[in-house]
């Protein structure tokens, strides 16, 4: 195999094209096969294959007349595939008599598999890329003719049609998962909406009703703490709003502007942040090392919302008085990842299981003030971001939390 074909099997684009259309691997289907045994009955051709190319390989997603082993296997290395030369150039390839032909003529195909003559046409991909041949193999010289080369054309786009057919089905399928689960989402979030914000405003309904009822006969005193109260309250509800606010914007988000992020100086934002709750809770931070904090891709007000959200938590769920650790490693998946240790009371695995479902709060945090929907944000933004979140924790000892992001050099 010539470099030049090797680069046109290889391209990236066209190897997702291939995984895409989730065929490679997969068993035998009478929808394929048919169109294989109609090829060899139609063409009283001995073989027929439905070949989709790799760059080391073809597989056969339907075979017709093979010889053993090849039948079982489904599959040859690429050194005996005719079918990548139909995918290097784009156009049926007709061969009369391989043994004399310039562009096959040392392919071991010949004497492995007794191919002979040969007719391949061209399998796209419903956006256009060349997956593979659906062709007819004979083990003697034949000039194949022209209407040949038409039922071949008619039965290759059949095979095609199928393809599309089926990647159409799956879209189909998958727009009806996620407009499934938005509709669960949604119903979530007005159940939160309808939850976190009945507190707050119920009491500042009651606060208001007290002060209305009663204010004539509050010392001075009590009607400055009434209205603290009553701040309070509304500080909560326009927390709650932002959040809520924060997570709807997420989950619009459609070109979101990545970039390379120096992520210990962000953590240090975050934490600066947070400076008067870390020193009112007496909390110990360690921090590694600035140069042992990797780079990653993200954006970077979205990451800083990340590490509030986790450090916050450290904060209200560590131990008493909260001590967090930070730390950071390089992945060999082309990933980063970044954790903060708290030396809390610990989840049970329950527990964890229920941490990052949307809009869930555990029943021991829903009696610390606070509304929940943290980690909710801590999701969205990882999850849009690429990378996935995790927790581990012992009881009696603490939990850590973590978060992946793309790598520099992988995005």
């Amino acid at each position: 195999m010539t470099d030049n074909i090797f680069n046109i099997l290889a391209e990236p684009k066209r190897l997702e094209a291939l995984v895409n259309v989730q065929l490679i691997d997969t068993p035998a289907e009478e929808a394929f096969d048919r169109l294989t045994r109609l090829a060899s009955v139609i063409l009283n051709a001995p073989v027929s294959l439905v070949s989709l190319v790799e760059p080391t390989r073809q597989f056969f997603k339907s075979q017709t007349g093979l010889p053993e082993p090849w039948a079982s296997l489904r599959e040859t290395p690429i050194s005996h595939s005719f079918c990548q030369h139909v995918v290097a150039t784009g156009e049926p390839l007709i061969i009369e008599d391989a043994r004399s032909h310039p562009l096959v003529c040392d392919n071991p195909a010949i004497h492995d598999l007794n191919v002979i003559s040969y007719l391949g046409i061209p399998l796209t991909s419903p956006e256009g890329w060349l997956l593979g041949s659906f062709c007819v193999i004979d083990n003697e010289p034949r000039v194949w003719t022209q209407q040949d080369i038409q039922v071949m054309n008619t039965l290759a786009q059949a095979v095609t049609t199928e393809i599309k057919l089926r990647h159409e089905a799956r879209e189909k399928d998958e727009m009806i998962a996620e407009l499934q689960a938005r509709n669960a989402e949604l119903d979530a979030f007005s159940r939160t909406v309808s939850h976190n914000l009945k507190n707050p405003v119920s009491g500042i309904t009651g606060w208001v009703s007290v002060s209305a009822r009663y204010s004539d006969r509050m010392s001075p005193e009590e009607l400055v703490d009434l209205i603290e109260k009553i701040g309070d309250l509304a500080t909560q509800a326009n927390s709650i709003i932002d959040s809520l606010l924060f997570l709807a914007r997420i989950h619009r988000a459609e070109d979101v502007p990545c970039q390379e992020l120096a992520m210990f100086y962000i953590l240090d934002d975050a934490l600066l942040r947070l400076e008067r709750e870390i020193a009112s809770h007496q909390v110990t931070v360690h921090l590694p090392d600035a140069h042992l904090f990797p780079r990653c891709i993200g954006y970077r007000q979205w990451v800083e919302e990340v590490w509030m959200n986790y450090i916050s938590n450290a904060i209200e769920y560590g131990g008493k008085p909260p001590t967090i650790t930070f730390g950071a490693e390089q992945l060999s998946n082309g990933f980063v990842r970044y954790w903060i240790t708290d030396n809390g009371k610990g989840l049970s695995p329950e527990e964890q299981s229920e941490l990052f479902v949307p809009f869930i709060r555990l029943p021991e945090t829903a009696q610390i003030p606070g509304h929940g929907l943290g980690l909710s944000i801590v999701l969205a933004i990882v999850k849009k971001l690429g990378g996935n979140v995790g927790v581990t924790s012992e009881i009696g000892v603490g939990s850590t939390f973590s978060f992946t992001l793309p790598a520099k050099s992988e995005f």
